[in-house]
């Protein structure tokens, strides 16, 4: 899903409360970047004119396409055609609205609308919404004082931005999570690591690496459980199972698991009463056979033995260094001690999550093409402009465009734009004389935002006048392409920039 949120908004609330869901969808970003250090991808449509009675199809799309549901609810908002198909389509077209107990649909409410009286005609629409929420028990996310919304100015506003920033991050982990396993229930997209029993040589590190763990979890270093130990079906005593059971009991924990932890000493340990088969050995063979079957999962080693080591035990160890220089899956752990174990582990985790993430973006980058053309309302009458948008739509790009109405220097262009545009594929931002220096300045605002994304190209700039030119000097550090408008010819310079296949 390309989106995280999808703004569901009545224009009206807007324009009437002071560009109230700008404001909010703005510091929403800007809060939930604080925290999390991640962009939050907003979906707003920012255009109130829709013919027929269809949702366009990039609403539909985009609807579709995002992890959660979130209509600013308000009469307004219920009273609105617009809004309540929005909210309609999500329920029926976006798959399933609750998952594991939480709800893809995070109401805001701007106005109280206990009170309104819904026409004939829609009674059975707001009858589901409502519906909906009060079945579900949905938690509102409240945003109102006394008679009017509560300003962005004030510190109560923040304080909820906050609250709801916070529960918003959690609800996108969990989704992402629930996805994920859904997807590929093996080891490859589990949630869990598996952190082998051990001999009673190994039993104190075991121990101190599985409170680490169990640690950097409860600070949202990691989301892993640690398996066995947290399985629901774990046994009151491993000692007593027939070695079947307790083969199968560990094999599910390891196809549970992204990946095993092994610590060896002297000993064998615990044995199975019936094969005999040490319980190390048995993980370790499990572990192998699960590596054999899912690429993607690893083995991770470590060894403290002395001179006193036992013959089996020592055939052994030389049975994992032989598997060691032929298996690609199995690693030796740094250092036979809790930090340098953790810290290992957590890079190896990181890299993980950063190759998960960039798969993720190879995914979107086959969905439809996004283009976000960043221009104010000045630019609406320009031929340049008229003719960008031509040629834009004509190479069949969904557009999203931010309309600057006024100067107001309240808004802040990083906070407000730099995530919604960066989920996008390319972006062009036209650059006039004739426009404000506020709308100049805020553009190129934007430009330095583009420093996050990757090249070749992703933005271009189309100066329609030499003395716009000027602005571009004040970007540093990223590639973008200059296209200038006066110049003949450059309709086919823009089609070479939107085309992909120009820059593969």
């Amino acid at each position: 899903m390309p989106f995280d949120i999808f703004v569901s908004y009545a224009h009206h609330d807007n324009d009437a409360h002071k560009k109230w869901v700008e404001h909010f969808c703005a510091r929403l970003a800007a809060d939930f970047r604080s925290r999390s250090g991640k962009k939050l991808n907003i979906f707003l449509d920012t255009e109130d004119m829709h013919a027929g009675n269809v949702l366009p199809a990039r609403l539909q799309g985009a609807l579709e396409e995002s992890r959660v549901f979130l209509p600013i609810l308000s009469p307004a908002y219920l009273s609105s055609d617009w809004c309540r198909r929005e909210f309609l389509h999500f329920l029926d077209n976006a798959g399933e609205a609750i998952v594991n107990g939480n709800s893809r649909i995070l109401p805001v409410q701007v106005m109280p609308y206990g009170e309104y009286e819904p026409e004939e005609a829609s009674r059975n629409e707001v009858g589901r919404i409502t519906g909906f929420l009060k079945e579900n028990e949905v938690v509102y996310a409240d945003f109102f004082q006394g008679l009017l919304p509560i300003a962005p100015e004030e510190r109560a506003f923040s304080e909820r931005i906050a609250r709801l920033s916070i529960g918003l991050y959690q609800l996108l982990k969990g989704l992402k999570e629930a996805a994920r396993i859904k997807e590929n229930p093996g080891p490859a997209g589990s949630d869990a690591l598996f952190l082998a029993y051990t001999a009673s040589g190994s039993r104190a590190v075991r121990d101190g690496l599985l409170k680490e763990l169990q640690q950097q979890r409860k600070y949202g270093k990691i989301d892993f459980r640690i398996l066995p130990d947290e399985a629901p079906d774990h046994p009151e005593d491993l000692k007593a199972l027939p070695a079947a059971e307790l083969e199968a009991f560990m094999r599910r924990q390891l196809e549970a698991s992204a990946f095993s932890i092994h610590l060896f000493d002297d000993i064998e340990g615990v044995k199975t009463p019936d094969t005999r088969e040490p319980l190390t050995h048995l993980q370790y063979r499990l572990a192998k056979e699960t590596a054999g079957a899912h690429p993607q999962f690893q083995l991770f080693t470590a060894q403290s033995v002395t001179e006193e080591c036992a013959t089996s035990q020592e055939q052994f160890l030389e049975t994992i260094a032989a598997d060691a220089r032929k298996t690609a899956q199995l690693e030796e752990l740094p250092a036979f001690e809790v930090k340098a174990i953790k810290d290992f582990l957590l890079e190896k985790i990181q890299l993980r999550e950063e190759k998960q993430e960039e798969e993720a973006v190879a995914v979107a980058d086959d969905a439809p093409r996004r283009l976000f053309f960043i221009h104010d309302h000045r630019d609406k009458g320009d031929p340049i402009c008229t003719q960008l948008d031509d040629l834009i739509y004509a190479q069949k790009y969904d557009v999203y465009v931010p309309v600057f109405r006024e100067d107001d220097p309240q808004i802040d262009p990083d906070a407000s734009f730099r995530d919604f545009w960066l989920v996008c594929n390319k972006a062009v931002i036209l650059l006039r004389n004739a426009t404000t220096a506020w709308c100049n300045a805020i553009k190129v605002e934007l430009i330095k935002a583009a420093t996050e994304k990757k090249a070749p190209y992703a933005m271009a700039i189309c100066v329609t006048d030499p003395g716009a030119s000027s602005r571009i000097r004040e970007v540093r550090s990223h590639e973008f392409r200059v296209i200038n408008c006066a110049r003949e010819g450059y309709e086919q310079e823009l089609i070479q920039f939107l085309n992909p296949q120009a820059h593969a």
